[in-house]
């Protein structure tokens, strides 16, 4: 039995403004993450164009540590934009609301490790092209962590309203 003031899902209605302007934001958050994670990647991988540079010089253990760690990551984070853009129902906004959370703590954690980087890039004396290259990472990851905070308030508006 449904508390009265509880979640009703079944009777959202997928025409509403709430629900299609959490579908936009869904949508931009989809296509955000595909432009961020793919800048992220190429910088990440520069050592593919030519620029030789290693973040984790004489820890081999941390570099694999870091290729176990952040892609499964990054594919959860395109998977939860791809669920928001394409899958999303008034039937699964639980279910979405639950892969934002999670998206939400995964980004965080990922943000604190890029920040902690970029300080180790600028106090170590690494390239003098790295710093500017890492200066947009942490804004927009901070960014995107807002569009998902706004997410999970949204739906959470829908569900106990």
């Amino acid at each position: 039995m449904d508390h009265p003031a509880g979640p009703r899902s079944s009777t959202i209605d997928e025409t509403s403004p709430q629900f299609r302007r959490i579908k936009t934001l869904a949508h931009f958050n989809f296509y955000a993450q595909l432009i961020a994670n793919g800048y992220g990647l190429f910088w990440a991988h520069s050592i593919l164009v030519g620029w030789e540079w290693n973040q984790y010089p004489g820890h081999p253990s941390a570099l694999v540590m870091a290729h176990l760690m952040w892609p499964p990551t990054v594919l959860f984070l395109l998977f939860s934009g791809w669920y928001g853009a394409f899958r999303l129902r008034a039937g699964t906004l639980w279910r979405f609301r639950f892969y934002l959370l999670v998206a939400l703590i995964c980004l965080g954690l990922f943000t604190l490790y890029e920040l902690l980087l970029f300080q180790k890039v600028v106090m170590d004396g690494h390239p003098s092209w790295a710093p500017p290259i890492l200066y947009p990472i942490v804004p927009v990851m901070v960014l995107g962590m807002l569009v998902l905070f706004t997410l999970h308030g949204w739906i959470d508006r829908i569900l106990y309203a």
